[in-house]
């Protein structure tokens, strides 16, 4: 792998930590949850509980600030399930072709056609824009979305990464082994890793083998369908 690509990789699996997934740390893609960009925030109950909260852009300043009319949830009740999910066993094996595990490092890169990289989805969640791409030359692309909350709608919001990357299809990932699964996009075989919650809190990824590589969607605050419908748009 070129240093290039290495930093890349590496830049990633650390945004994935910040983001909060246990996707990253020293380890690479991980799967905890966060609360970051898109961070709902319980107010204090009173007459006509409101629920409020602030969309927050990934340099932590406030995007908006919102109040509606709701039930605020408990503090911190994500906790428990944030230190239950972290003791369980992690995924460390193949599925669908695609080498994944706490200790793996991406394969060796080659050049891949432009527009085998090109990362474009003709989808994305309402209030969705997009915060920067980096692109590695003929070896990879990445996009970095912000998907706001929508506490209507029941989303949490949050980061959106898209990363398409040349070489053999395998990297790092620290996750437990329930929330991992095979799973298919538009016909590509995939590992699909769903979010702490049904309803969306946490990080889930999307894997998809490439013939050039891997292309790899990861998100904190949506629903792993949801994901799913951004990955799809892609092809």
């Amino acid at each position: 792998m070129s240093k290039t690509l290495a930093r890349r990789v590496t830049a990633f699996v650390g945004l994935m930590i910040v983001a909060g997934l246990g996707f990253v740390g020293a380890r690479g893609l991980s799967t905890g949850s966060s609360v970051k960009a898109g961070q709902i925030s319980a107010a204090t109950p009173g007459p006509g509980q409101q629920v409020c909260g602030k969309d927050l852009a990934p340099d932590r300043s406030v995007i908006r600030s919102y109040c509606i009319p709701g039930t605020p949830p408990a503090e911190f009740w994500y906790i428990p399930l944030q230190k239950a999910d972290e003791a369980k066993p992690r995924f460390d094996g193949t599925i669908n072709g695609i080498r994944l595990g706490p200790n793996i490092e991406p394969g060796a890169e080659f050049c891949a056609s432009a527009q085998a990289l090109e990362a474009s989805p003709s989808y994305l969640p309402p209030e969705t824009s997009l915060e920067w791409t980096k692109e590695g030359g003929c070896e990879s692309v990445e996009k970095q979305y912000t998907v706001l909350a929508d506490v209507p709608g029941n989303r949490f919001g949050g980061p959106l990464n898209i990363f398409r990357f040349s070489g053999r299809p395998q990297m790092t990932l620290d996750a437990p082994v329930e929330r991992v699964s095979p799973g298919s996009i538009k016909g590509h075989p995939a590992a699909l890793v769903r979010p702490l919650t049904d309803g969306g809190f946490g990080d889930s990824a999307v894997i998809v083998k490439e013939d050039f590589g891997l292309t790899v969607l990861r998100a904190s605050g949506i629903t792993l369908g949801e994901l799913i419908r951004i990955a799809e748009s892609l092809y």
